[in-house]
């Protein structure tokens, strides 16, 4: 048939019919109408129809039928017109014309309606509900004799029996409850839903076992029930929804073992067991039957047992399996999951060495298998993961030196090595890794040795920590490009200006930490020439007199234990926007003046214990010091009163004043 000649026909009636029925709002001919035609001229599908049918009844059908006889006697009309046929041909297909579009009206009337919610969903809800107490007001609506289909949560209704198709409700606030005085599981009821497809129940405290009556909802293809308060053991019988794709029962108490009937789900997608207390083994079978599984998160329970060997799992995107006690280790098969983007088996108790068949799955953005006891070195097989853009393989026992591949990832924002056994030096070619200011790189508490490479410093405003190793060395003044660099707990030594300072932007050094290193002799100029928040010098040798580091906007500086042998300035100086200074056991003697202490002003937290400072203190420090929250002035030779200006320590919540000579009371302190 030639559908625009078609569409030209109907268009014209239409349009006849619009002129005519103007003042009409009761019309059977509207607008849509004519869309609903072309549908049938052009044979629609479910897809098509599914607009025209929601929310209506067994009119909405019986109208597409008509619709659908009614576009083909005009078809039929339109080629006797061009055959020129007989005309008592021409007139019956004009009167039977006419009868469809008669009935049509009637049948368009009538499908207005809409068909109420089934009987017997009604009361399965209304039972629900009374199992519950609902301080929210969430099921205000749910009232009897009322149309269910219009109900709060209730989200789709089938258009020609009424039953319940979809129910989506979530808690928030004071969640509904299980009532005290309903005996038996709560949500039984929902198992007499027999048409519904969808169930999203979410942040209810039901303190009740799922029920085993949703194993009858043949047509559910989605289960969402997180943060449900539920407990007690996943009945077998859900395996019988194998129509199944979604099934979520993320933070509740449930306990394992997971029932082996859950292998039946074999049109399962997404699976969340999350945050529950499941234990036991996953089902093998899971590895054979939930072949269509893109997501599977069994994070944060007890499962114990070897890894599953799920290699057969090809549709897998996501697999989250951490912070359980999983055991032995990671399977050769995994390589075949080249689909897989993400695979976090974090904190279980993994060991041997891993897999070099990891280095097939092309797809993987984030590989984390910290917190185990994976061993041996790092497969040079990692290397071909070139879309990896974290790999976390911190506190393991991983050894070896570190890969120079590593350096290949220019998609990489975190790199976690840290705490292993890894031996040998900081390759240069981590400094290659893509120039960008979230990158993080992470080999501390290992055992590598010698200097830093200045090409560490090529990620502008990243963050950089290799503290507790044994480096040697200096400090190259090329990581002052970075953000965060933390040396501390190393055997650097060289106090020595190496390289030069960047400038302009590429300065972006504002926390460094060389605590509890080699170095020795005065403060050297360079060491206070980036722009910190934070500089951590503790536990070296330096000397300094004067103190150089006033005068520089510093907000957290820690000189600790270092023997400076010196006295506190007496002198005017801008303490900027200094928040934490501490200078404990570094020999200081002397006064403490009541200039030093208005210099200080700005901070917040002072500790000087541990040193020789001597003599009263100031009477007006409470009002030097009134931003002070802590103050830590004990095992000095102080003397004196204690200033009653200690009062006026609004913010103060911790002082030491012990070990020294003060005499008289202590001030009452807010």
């Amino acid at each position: 048939m030639n559908v625009f000649a078609g569409w030209a026909l109907l268009d014209w009636t239409g349009r006849h019919f619009q002129t005519r029925s103007i003042n009409n709002t009761n019309a059977f001919w509207k607008p849509e109408f004519s869309q609903l035609c072309i549908l049938a001229l052009n044979g629609a599908n479910s897809h098509d129809l599914h607009y025209w049918m929601q929310g209506g009844s067994v009119w909405r059908i019986l109208e597409y039928i008509f619709v659908y006889v009614f576009v083909t006697l005009l078809a039929y009309l339109q080629w006797l017109i061009r055959s020129m046929k007989a005309k008592s041909m021409l007139r019956g297909a004009i009167a039977a014309a006419a009868a469809a579009l008669l009935l049509l009206a009637t049948l368009n009337g009538v499908s207005a309606q809409g068909a109420r919610c089934n009987a017997q969903d009604s009361q399965a809800l209304l039972d629900f509900k009374a199992s519950l107490v609902d301080e929210e007001g969430i099921f205000n609506t749910w009232v009897a004799g009322t149309d269910c289909c219009q109900w709060n949560g209730v989200a789709a209704c089938d258009p020609v029996t009424g039953r319940v198709t979809e129910l989506n409700l979530g808690g928030s606030g004071t969640s509904p409850s299980r009532n005290p005085s309903f005996k038996g599981v709560v949500g039984e009821s929902l198992g007499r839903l027999s048409g519904i497809g969808s169930i999203v129940l979410e942040f209810f405290d039901l303190q009740s076992e799922i029920p085993a009556s949703l194993g009858q909802l043949s047509n559910l293809f989605q289960l969402v029930l997180g943060n449900m308060g539920l407990v007690g053991k996943i009945p077998a019988s859900i395996g019988n929804l194998v129509k199944l794709q979604n099934f979520n029962v993320n933070g509740n108490a449930l306990v394992g073992p997971l029932p082996v009937e859950l292998c039946k789900l074999v049109n399962i997608k997404d699976v969340d067991f999350g945050s529950n207390q499941i234990g036991g083994n996953l089902p093998a079978c899971i590895g054979t039957s939930w072949l269509q599984i893109e997501e599977m998160d069994f994070r944060n329970n007890l499962l114990t047992g070897p890894f599953p060997n799920i290699g057969n799992l090809q549709s897998l995107l996501l697999l989250w399996l951490n912070k359980n006690k999983l055991s032995g280790r990671l399977p050769s098969s995994l390589g075949r999951l080249t689909k897989l983007e993400r695979m976090d088996v974090s904190e279980n108790q993994l060991s041997g060495p891993l897999p070099k068949e990891i280095g097939n799955m092309k797809g993987l953005t984030d590989l984390v298998c910290s917190r185990n006891k994976i061993s041996g070195s790092i497969p040079a097989q990692l290397g071909n993961l070139d879309q990896l853009a974290a790999l976390y393989l911190d506190r393991n026992q991983l050894s070896g030196s570190i890969p120079t591949f590593l350096g290949n990832f220019k998609s990489i924002r975190i790199l976690d090595l840290s705490r292993n056994k890894l031996v040998g030096s900081i390759p240069p070619q981590l400094g290659s890794l893509t120039d960008d200011e979230s990158v993080l790189i992470d080999i501390s508490f290992n055992r590598l040795t010698g200097p830093v490479p200045p090409s560490v410093g090529g990620v502008r405003g990243g963050t950089f920590l290799a503290n507790n190793n044994a480096l040697t060395g200096g400090f190259n003044l090329a990581l002052a490009r970075l953000s965060t660099v933390n040396l501390a707990n190393n055997r650097l030594s060289d106090a020595r200006k190496i390289g030069t300072l960047p400038t302009g932007i590429d300065n972006q050094l504002i926390f460094l930490n060389l605590a509890n290193n080699k170095f020795s002799g005065m403060f050297p100029s360079w060491i206070f020439e980036p722009s910190y928040i934070e500089l951590d010098l503790s536990g070296n040798k330096f000397r300094g007199s004067p103190l150089p580091f006033f005068d520089r906007d510093i907000s957290n500086l820690n000189l600790s234990s270092n023997p400076l042998a010196t006295t506190l300035p007496t002198a005017k100086f801008k303490a900027g926007s200094l928040s934490v200074l501490d200078l404990s056991n570094c020999q200081l003697s002397g006064p403490i003046t009541s200039q030093f202490l208005f210099n200080l002003n700005p901070a917040v937290s002072i500790y000087f214990k541990n040193n020789k400072l001597s003599g009263p203190l100031p009477q007006d420090i409470g009002t030097s010091l009134f931003r002070c929250s802590e103050l830590d002035l004990s095992n000095n030779l102080l003397n004196g009163t204690i200033p009653a200006s200690f009062s006026r320590l609004d913010n103060l919540n911790f002082l030491d004043l012990s070990g020294n000579q003060f005499e008289g009371n202590v001030p009452s302190i807010p």
